[in-house]
């Protein structure tokens, strides 16, 4: 059974955002309705409880915690060494988290939940900045010292994220998905998706579908 499923059976999840295998989604909804469930996120953390929505995401959530508490050339060796079968290389963002939001700013973590709800529009940080209240100087001097990445790159990481779930999950073509998350250029969206994920989106497609076919996933 998936771990955001044994959270929301103990009540722990109510309020919060979690995710859980995509299937379960229109019965988690009926049985869970205080759940602000995310199912187009492959792993959530809120108040520190995390959930994955599948086998591949649990490995990138593990990776994620053995980052942050042993150092990123700990988790590095461990996916050398222990989950080099994954084909994958890891980059030690944050991955699918929508952001760190336990910095204790207020006004970034608004500015991040907006940027979560909106990423597929055509967004000026100018304005984000003028719509939350800040220059787009103090924005972004203040988004990077409490998040620790800069607004665009935020947001690219936001697009990918769900990119990364549609390929998966859906049979739209690839030039659709990067329209749905905000690309007007597919050549730009794979060239961002490639940097983030060392995969084409092509190849991530062929890869984790495979992967969330699997028994395990389940």
């Amino acid at each position: 059974m998936p771990t955001g499923c044994w959270l929301a059976q103990a009540g722990l999840l109510d309020g919060r955002e979690a995710t859980s295998y995509w299937r379960c989604q229109d019965d988690y909804r009926r049985r869970f309705p205080a759940v602000n469930w995310c199912f187009e996120r492959l792993i959530t953390e809120s108040a520190n409880l995390c959930c994955a929505a599948g086998a591949s995401a649990m490995n990138d959530l593990l990776l994620h915690q053995v980052n942050r508490l042993c150092g990123a050339k700990v988790a590095s060796g461990i996916s050398r060494d222990i989950m080099f079968d994954m084909r994958r290389a890891y980059d030690f963002t944050p991955l699918g988290f929508g952001g760190y939001k336990q910095h204790g700013d207020r006004a970034i973590e608004q500015v991040q939940q907006w940027l979560e709800s909106h990423y597929p529009e055509q967004l000026v940080l100018a304005e984000v900045a003028r719509r939350h209240g800040m220059s787009l100087r103090n924005f972004a001097r203040r988004f990077v010292a409490a998040t620790g990445e800069k607004p665009l790159a935020y947001l690219q990481r936001i697009r990918v994220d769900v990119a990364r779930n549609l390929l998966i999950h859906s049979d739209k073509p690839i030039q659709q998905i990067a329209l749905a998350v905000g690309y007007q250029d597919s050549s730009y969206f794979c060239r961002q998706f490639r940097l983030q994920t060392r995969l084409t989106p092509a190849v991530y497609r062929r890869h984790y579908r495979l992967s969330e076919e699997r028994p395990a996933d389940t």
